[in-house]
């Protein structure tokens, strides 16, 4: 038996030759190409995603400097309404001096150093802290309290309070009080009244760190 085919047969078999064909680039071409671009899409906006949070910290960084450096002169400033970081030796070098300026002799003096102090931390944009390590300035706040006990003139020891309160730098009075004793020396036969301003005092001091 012979198998004869016709024309229509064979442009039958060409169009589904034809579409076999372009099935097979379909899944074995287009298809594959088109996972792998959708892949590439998700790869580059996770890309996208790391570029935008690593401007968004650095522009943060930015701020947090800028805010930072204002804060700096700030500070600076403000220092210069404290004496800086001293011992008590220093403490009572420059009172002993501010009374004998004022032609007056200290009787007692008990410096009194802080256990804590005050921190003044850098500030940090919220959420933002850990971007700012390397930018981080603190300053310390120390109080000083002194109990100072002095004799002399009465003119004197106003002198010394004006001196205190209006003069000095990082030093106010807490507490004043006049006291009256008797006192004689192996000389003097008779009791002399004698008058002791007491002074307690707070000396502030900052310290960088």
């Amino acid at each position: 038996m012979k198998l004869e085919v016709t024309e229509q047969d064979k442009r039958l078999l060409s169009v589904l030759l034809a579409l076999l064909v372009a099935a097979a680039c379909i899944f074995l071409g287009i298809k594959p190409l088109h996972k792998a671009n959708m892949e590439m899409e998700a790869k580059l906006e996770s890309v996208k995603s790391e570029v935008e949070e690593k401007q968004r910290k650095i522009a943060g960084l930015a701020q947090i400097k800028s805010v930072n450096e204002e804060l700096h002169q700030k500070l600076q400033t403000a220092r210069e309404s404290f004496y800086p970081k001293m011992e008590s030796q220093e403490i009572d070098r420059i009172l002993t001096g501010m009374a004998m300026e004022c032609g007056l002799s200290i009787k007692r003096m008990e410096i009194r150093m802080p256990a804590e102090t005050f921190r003044l931390p850098a500030y940090y944009p919220e959420g933002e802290a850990g971007l700012a390590e390397d930018t981080e300035e603190q300053a310390s706040i120390l109080q000083v309290q002194v109990l100072l006990e002095v004799t002399g003139s009465r003119e004197g020891k106003t002198g010394l309070i004006d001196t205190i309160t209006e003069k000095t730098k990082g030093m106010r009075i807490l507490t004043m009080r006049r006291i009256k004793m008797k006192s004689r020396s192996e000389a003097e036969e008779n009791w002399k009244e004698q008058e002791i301003l007491e002074l307690l005092l707070e000396v502030s001091m900052c310290r960088e760190e």
